[in-house]
């Protein structure tokens, strides 16, 4: 008899790592963003800079605790961690 895993029929998770650089105090910082397994959800990066979904990732400085930043570089998990 032939068993599958449950994470077999599921599809790849969601999540994108964001590396953002403070505009105040200059700080870099990274975030995770896991969008789960919703059919909505951007599919690769490309999709997700494209998508209104990224105007709303909240962004505070760890440093400063300013709320402006700007992302600098994105990464998508290709297995459950990133």
């Amino acid at each position: 008899m032939l068993q599958h895993d449950v994470h077999d029929c599921m599809p790849p998770p969601r999540r994108f790592r964001l590396l953002m650089r403070c505009y105040n105090c200059m700080g870099e910082s990274a975030k995770v963003i896991d969008f789960g397994d919703d059919e909505d959800a951007p599919a690769d990066i490309e999709e997700l800079m494209e998508s209104v979904a990224v105007n709303q990732i909240r962004f505070q400085c760890t440093e400063c605790e300013s709320a402006i930043g700007t992302i600098i570089g994105v990464s998508q998990s290709k297995g459950r961690r990133v």
